[in-house]
């Protein structure tokens, strides 16, 4: 909420700014659309995250092919750089922050010139905390990994009514370990239930999501790293509020 600014704060409602015990639902709407957040926990992220990248990466060595596609890693626009970059202020701000190589699905047997021709070549993922609904975990040839991994996502459709129209459709991806490859699922949700909209199986050998930690906690897990300012920005946010509350009335 403090990353999304007065916006997101205003939008958590109660959760940050308590209602007081005599004030009515009006008031206190009136009061929180006039609350501002001074976002000293966002602009400190961003102030560290530009202190480690004030210099692009520079992909030295590997294999050809990774060169071109750092210029745009994530199939978005986005190079390797400012693709970096967001994970690292995300994984600040949170304490964890996952990076998962991905590839567009294939039909039948492709070579890697069809496959090249295409587009189909592998790319990064940022996958938020939020974003994580859960995992499992096995250890193989002596070595924790993910046995299951588990995606919240948005794709975005045109709708069946008006092709100027855009639908925003929520999924579940989830990723299963198994002795063949990685088995994928997708579930879509229709009338407040869940349903199987696509399976498939991929070749990769292990389930590719890398978490990032700024403060590990455990096996894919972190905790904040400035959640101690993050208090104190959001008691800034109270007080601003009550005074100028105070400054309404008198």
């Amino acid at each position: 909420a403090l990353m999304g600014g007065s916006g997101a704060m205003r939008t958590a409602g109660e959760m940050y700014l308590p209602k007081f015990k005599s004030e009515d639902v009006i008031d206190y709407q009136a009061r929180l659309t006039a609350s501002w957040l001074f976002n000293g926990f966002k602009k400190t992220v961003h102030d560290m995250t530009g202190r480690v990248f004030d210099k692009p990466i520079e992909v030295s060595e590997g294999p050809e092919p990774l060169k071109g596609w750092a210029e745009n890693i994530d199939m978005q626009g986005r190079d390797l750089s400012v693709f970096a970059s967001d994970v690292f202020k995300d994984g600040l701000a949170s304490g964890v922050s996952y990076i998962m190589a991905d590839a567009p699905k294939r039909e039948g047997e492709t070579t890697r010139a069809q496959a090249s021709a295409a587009g189909l070549r592998p790319y990064l993922v940022h996958l938020k905390v939020e974003e994580v609904l859960g995992w499992k975990t096995a250890t193989y040839g002596n070595v924790l990994a993910f046995s299951q991994f588990r995606i919240l996502e948005q794709v975005t459709e045109t709708s069946a009514d008006d092709e100027f129209t855009e639908e925003t459709i929520g999924q579940v991806r989830v990723l299963d370990r198994t002795d063949t490859g990685v088995n994928v699922r997708i579930y879509r949700e229709e009338k407040d239930a869940w349903y199987l909209f696509d399976e498939y199986t991929t070749d990769a050998q292990e389930i590719t999501v890398i978490p990032y930690y700024a403060r590990r906690t455990g096996f894919a897990t972190g905790e904040p790293v400035l959640d101690d300012l993050a208090d104190v920005n959001i008691a800034h946010w109270q007080s601003q509020s009550d005074q100028r509350n105070i400054l309404h009335f008198a």
